[in-house]
């Protein structure tokens, strides 16, 4: 009975230590991470390196640097001293440019040739390009991004993730997606990192111990990522260029009314903060008369994810350059009635191999014409 007592008495202490060395490792935890009340892009402080795929990104080097600011955007840290003239970078993957070094993307190369104003201000960019986004997750970022860092200018370089997800999502696509509040509060997880910790939910997901998990979880699932996307991207290819070929273009015109409504948003939002901002229409590799060897580097146009259906149903280049053309005009047409600064560079850069390394993503030689066209703008307007 004495023996029972003591075994017993010992696991009672050890549940107890074991409840201690918990709590122990909550405050620790929590004081560690302290409490979050921003919106993050990116994860901030990022460094990493990444080999892109030669099968993909041809002609790239070896290696390249990816990496955050404090802010979880890239460039250096957004700037405290007033006499600054302050731009950010916002849309997708072709923003983001995330094969190319952080001193070679567009956005870095902008700032590098700029400088400074004509009124004697420096000039700091930061890159809030993320993967996959549309003018959905942009109206988000408006909303919850830029009054946390107030800015002077935004450039937007928007549409092909838009006609994308049309095209993917096919008779389930839905234009008044934003509406809904359910909906929305999922996409602040696809627009955000991370979010401030009053609106994680549930309850239980703001502690260290979550957050630890969470940024655990991450980490892996970023390595994870790299290596399945560029399988997923091959598999792509390689049905682009076997699966059934679509030559009648789709009717989107739900879906450019859907973008139309989130552009005038989008303005509306950046008038709100008293922000100068300014469209720029998408250019793509898509034309009417595609080498064969263009082609063959083709990755999207398809409805649903090819890896998990029997048709590999995509649409063909002519109907996707056609399809794009309707985006681009779309957001010239708007940004005259709005009396807002639009940059038509679908109509500056060549549509070669040169230029795009597949449907959209620019070399290191489209970062640079890219660039010089903003730049070129910018110089020619105030304050520059």
């Amino acid at each position: 009975m004495h023996h029972q007592n003591k075994v017993f008495a010992n696991l009672i202490a050890l549940l107890i230590g074991t409840l201690l060395a918990l709590l122990l490792g909550c405050i620790l935890l929590e004081t560690y991470f302290g409490k979050n009340n921003l919106h993050f892009i990116h994860q901030p402080n990022l460094s990493q390196e990444i080999y892109p795929p030669k099968e993909i990104v041809r002609g790239h080097q070896i290696k390249i640097r990816f990496s955050t600011n404090q802010q979880g955007m890239r460039g250096v840290d957004y700037p405290k001293v007033l006499d600054t003239y302050r731009i950010l970078t916002m849309g997708g993957s072709t923003t983001l440019c995330a094969y190319l070094d952080d001193d070679k993307t567009w956005p870095a190369l902008v700032q590098k040739m700029l400088k400074i104003t004509a009124d004697s201000c420096m000039v700091w960019l930061g890159n809030i390009g993320k993967d996959g986004l549309t003018t959905r997750n942009h109206v988000l970022q408006m909303l919850y991004f830029i009054p946390q860092y107030p800015v002077d200018a935004i450039l937007i370089l928007a549409g092909i993730n838009d006609l994308v997800a049309r095209l993917w999502f096919h008779e389930k696509y839905d234009p008044h997606f934003l509406e809904d509040e359910n909906n929305r509060r999922f996409l602040m997880f696809a627009t955000f990192s991370r979010l401030p910790d009053w609106k994680i939910f549930p309850f239980y997901k703001r502690f260290g111990l979550w957050k630890l998990a969470r940024r655990v979880r991450r980490y892996l699932e970023n390595r994870l990522d790299q290596e399945e996307n560029i399988a997923r991207f091959l598999q792509w290819r390689s049905y682009h260029q076997t699966g059934r070929k679509i030559s009648t273009a789709p009717n989107l015109t739900s879906a450019l009314q859907e973008y139309e409504a989130n552009i005038r948003k989008i303005v509306e939002l950046a008038e709100r903060n008293n922000t100068r901002i300014i469209f720029m229409t998408q250019p793509v590799l898509w034309h009417g008369n595609m080498t064969q060897e263009e082609k063959n580097v083709l990755l999207f146009g398809f409805i649903g994810d090819p890896c998990f259906l029997a048709d590999h149903a995509h649409y063909s280049s002519e109907v996707l350059a056609a399809c794009m053309k309707l985006y681009n005009e779309k957001l010239l047409q708007l940004c005259q009635q709005l009396n807002v600064e639009a940059i038509d560079l679908a109509s500056m850069l060549p549509q070669s191999l040169e230029v795009f390394y597949d449907d959209c993503h620019f070399t290191d030689l489209g970062a640079e014409l890219v660039a010089n066209v903003v730049v070129d703008y910018l110089k020619n307007k105030p304050s520059f």
